[in-house]
């Protein structure tokens, strides 16, 4: 299959250092960015940007070592200075919005010292030690130090990341595409372009879905979803 079509109640692209727990956005933020850490499909974390971390016994220092030549999608390179870049910027006091309060990744983040002992590692020092630490950097999603001027100044049109996906288009109120990124680190995407498209209605994505016009439909009516075979 050429083309993974994913059917959504809510198509938009945003700043990826809001704070969100919109599904819809966030499937779109995982196609283009990368954080150091992703979730596991058994609920732990495993590796993305960085290929292995430690953390100190009292759980304040975390290092990370980054997996080696990462490139952004505009073909800069994906240093610890650029992942650098993105961590402080999602950590500002008016960064991290959410239902219209600010300060979201702040209140973990603000108080810390990041640091790059060398290009290849991130060191992170917080103020009181946090267990859960990577739940958090599962979202620092890592933008390409170029296009963080364009985001400063609201324009949030052409992602610009490490992601598996290279952003293509995005027809307001259509659908948002991108194309596989050949230079992404992890294992190469089955499917040579990604389309999140947008079908407000719940009862016709789960007929897309059906029908084969989708691969993926999110937030689908319970009720009505009982009727697909999820299997065994």
């Amino acid at each position: 299959m050429n083309t993974a079509t994913i059917a959504q109640p809510r198509l938009r692209l945003e700043d990826p250092h809001d704070c969100t727990d919109a599904t819809d956005v966030l499937c779109v933020f995982d196609a283009f960015f990368d954080g150091l850490v992703r979730h596991g499909q058994d609920g732990g974390y495993v590796p993305a940007l960085a290929k292995s971390w430690t953390v100190s016994g009292d759980a304040c220092t975390w290092t990370f070592r980054l997996c080696e030549g990462l490139t952004f999608h505009d073909g800069t390179k994906c240093d610890a200075d650029a992942v650098i870049l993105s961590l402080r910027r999602m950590s500002r006091a008016d960064k991290g919005y959410t239902l219209g309060a600010p300060g979201v990744w702040h209140q973990y983040l603000g108080d810390a010292r990041i640091i790059a002992p060398d290009a290849q590692t991130v060191e992170i020092t917080l103020a009181r030690p946090m267990a859960d630490l990577l739940d958090v950097l599962v979202y620092g999603y890592v933008i390409a130090p170029r296009a963080i001027d364009r985001y400063e100044s609201g324009d949030v049109s052409t992602p610009v990341g490490t992601g598996p996906y290279r952003f293509e288009s995005y027809r307001r109120g259509h659908d948002i595409t991108g194309r596989r990124f050949d230079g992404w680190h992890g294992k190469q995407p089955a499917n040579a372009q990604i389309r999140f498209v947008l079908e407000p209605d719940a009862g016709r994505r789960q007929t897309m879905l059906v029908d084969g016009e989708a691969q993926v439909a999110s937030c689908l009516d319970f009720q009505q979803s009982h009727v697909l075979d999820h299997g065994d």
